[in-house]
């Protein structure tokens, strides 16, 4: 709205409401925008209209009808602790397992989604979901209507690469050592004691270990669990291609396209996930190595008081080390090392000295985030997409955010 011209009045509603009229908006009208633009007396602009936007229809799905969300659950729910507080894990029972000719999945077929209006009136036709081919894992068939999936066998339904799986279910009852030696299972695996020193365990399906693991390699085509603690001595790598859950991490190299859920501490260990890191139970603390995640990072305690070199990344692509370097990979290594920090983000990577609060009504993107619940210390290196900031002073209950200017910010939550 524009002030008037000469004597010229201020327009009333009446006024406003048939000039929008006159350019056919019809639809969507903010009243009690208009009414306190016309109240201020001042020129400004104002959102007074806006449609209803449309919302795409989704694409083919693949729903699990079994219990595929919490592999540990199931299988610890049946845990029994003597009067010393010691579990005998020899009693322990089994998964639940799919019958030969059980339904564990379907196929959710596209939806048309919803039309939209603009405020001209006009309808906004949505964008119809598509067809995507389901695929089915192992031991498993499509009823007739190629809508239901079926197990073809007795076994545990699985999520493998994006597809249920049924596969049998194996147990160790004792340690992973030399009476063993290495263990490559084409289906899910319990372990009820410890991977010793120096030993390799491969499953196609998921993992349960209840003790500990010693510098050894394991990799789960879906979820790993672990009730105890990785002792990795900068030997293991443990790889999973669902969530992991385990106590403790301290040097190990971690890979899991899922989440990570550690229940006490992340030690000096290099470690990735498609999703999100979460170390909030028990001291819930970071310190050292470098700790990478697709969506959100969040623990207590990150660093320590004498300034444990501890980089986090969030919101980067994840790749394996034999694949090419990201571009902002690459282009952090094209900067000299006597170049001033202030220079770098003349290369797209901005590097701040330190926190900057983030204004009332600022534009973050909260998708990706890292979480602190107690204490930041100084010395963690904080990157989200491509921003980058290290911590010089200590700092309590914070999340960090990626600010619209392309530099990190933070906010308390408390």
């Amino acid at each position: 709205m524009e002030k008037p011209l000469g004597d010229g009045k201020w327009p009333t509603m009446e006024d406003a409401v048939a000039a929008l009229k006159m350019q056919d908006i019809r639809y969507g009208l903010i009243q009690e925008a208009l009414v306190n633009c016309l109240d201020r007396r001042k020129t400004v602009e104002v959102l007074i209209a806006k449609g209803k936007p449309s919302v795409p229809g989704k694409d083919t799905q693949l729903k699990s009808l079994y219990e595929l969300s919490d592999l540990k659950k199931i299988y610890l729910d049946s845990l029994v602790e003597n009067e010393n507080g010691r579990v005998d894990y020899h009693n322990v029972k089994s998964f639940e397992v799919a019958m030969d000719g059980q339904v564990v999945g379907e196929k959710i077929l596209p939806t048309d989604g919803e039309d939209g209006i603009n405020v001209l009136g006009k309808i906004v036709k949505a964008e119809p979901g598509k067809e995507r081919p389901i695929k089915l894992g192992k031991n498993t068939r499509w009823d007739q209507e190629e809508i239901r999936i079926l197990a073809t066998t007795n076994g545990k339904p699985t999520m493998v690469n994006n597809a249920i799986s049924v596969l049998p279910v194996h147990e160790v009852r004792g340690d992973i050592d030399f009476k063993t030696g290495n263990i490559n299972f084409p289906g899910n695996l319990i372990i009820h004691g410890n991977v010793t020193n120096g030993f390799i365990v491969n499953a196609e399906g998921e993992i349960v270990i209840m003790g500990d693991v010693d510098a050894s390699d394991i990799t789960a085509g879906g979820k790993l669990s672990i009730r105890g603690t990785v002792q990795g001595m900068d030997k293991s790598v443990l790889t999973c291609g669902g969530d992991l859950t385990v106590k403790t991490i301290n040097r190990a190299t971690v890979n899991a396209k899922g989440n990570i859920n550690v229940k006490e501490a992340i030690m000096y260990s290099q470690i990735t996930a498609g999703k999100k890191i979460l170390v909030e139970g028990g001291k819930g603390w970071i310190v050292g190595g470098k700790i990478c995640a697709g969506e959100s990072i969040a623990a207590r305690i990150i660093g320590s008081k004498l300034g444990a070199a501890t980089e986090l990344e969030v919101g980067v692509t994840i790749k394996p080390s034999n694949e090419p370097e990201t571009e902002m990979e690459i282009l952090q290594s094209e900067v000299p090392a006597d170049q001033p920090q202030e220079q770098e983000e003349t290369v797209g990577y901005t590097y701040l000295l330190n926190l900057e609060a983030a204004p009332k009504n600022a534009v973050l993107d909260k998708s990706r985030i890292i979480k602190v619940k107690e204490t930041l210390y100084p010395g963690v290196k904080a990157s989200i997409n491509t921003a980058s900031c290290l911590i010089r002073d200590e700092t309590s209950f914070v999340i960090l955010y990626y600010g619209a200017e392309g530099k990190i910010v933070s906010q308390s939550y408390r």
